[in-house]
């Protein structure tokens, strides 16, 4: 994800406190502007890559499922297999595939996923998880307000389960078109990230 100090600067919303919130966007028929909100995962932040090429630099920034993927089998709910995972979440208006006639706000990523740091959440060779650069699009800046992996379906859904998210915080807080809400990015099991250095490097630990 972009640098904190950066993406203040830039003026573009992260969630991560009440100065910068995310805002929910409803199905199209509970928005104002009747914008569908699967156009922002489907046609902009996760188009997918049909081309022949499986491996090397990914023509046209498209999505394309990567080898490295750490599945989980061992999950409940639908049966695994490898997804795109954005953020800002597609069901927001800071999504950078929400137009901006549609009250999108993220116009530093109008061209979605092409334009958002890219990542693999892989198992390395000691067994652990790791969120690692994807080499085969451009290299990270920490200037992208955006962030796209190659991941489990089952953690991805899993984090936004009806139950939790939906049925759960959404509705107990009756939330509803455009009310802001932020979401706690974990900051604190980071603590030890230099992101000043020029290779990233950060452990994540239980605070």
């Amino acid at each position: 994800m972009a640098r904190p100090e950066q993406v203040e600067d830039q003026g573009d919303r992260t969630g991560k406190s009440l100065a910068d919130p995310l805002q929910y966007l409803p199905a199209k028929e509970r928005n104002e502007t009747g914008y569908e909100r699967n156009n922002n995962r489907d046609k902009v932040m996760c188009p997918k890559y049909t081309g022949p090429r499986a491996d090397g630099w990914v023509p046209q920034k498209r999505f394309l499922k990567h080898a490295w993927t750490f599945l989980h089998p061992e999950l409940d709910g639908a049966p695994e297999t490898i997804s795109c995972d954005e953020f800002p979440f597609s069901a927001t208006y800071q999504s950078p595939g929400v137009p901006v006639a549609n009250g999108g706000e993220n116009t530093a990523g109008k061209n979605g996923g092409a334009e958002c740091i890219q990542t693999v959440a892989a198992k390395t060779d000691d067994g652990s998880e790791h969120l690692l650069d994807d080499t085969r699009y451009d290299a990270p800046t920490f200037d992208e307000t955006c962030g796209r992996s190659s991941m489990s379906l089952k953690v991805n859904s899993g984090s936004m389960k009806a139950e939790t998210f939906y049925e759960g915080f959404l509705k107990k807080f009756r939330i509803l078109d455009q009310d802001r809400y932020t979401v706690d990015p974990g900051d604190s099991w980071f603590a030890a990230c230099d992101a000043s250095k020029a290779t990233l490097v950060c452990p994540m630990t239980k605070p």
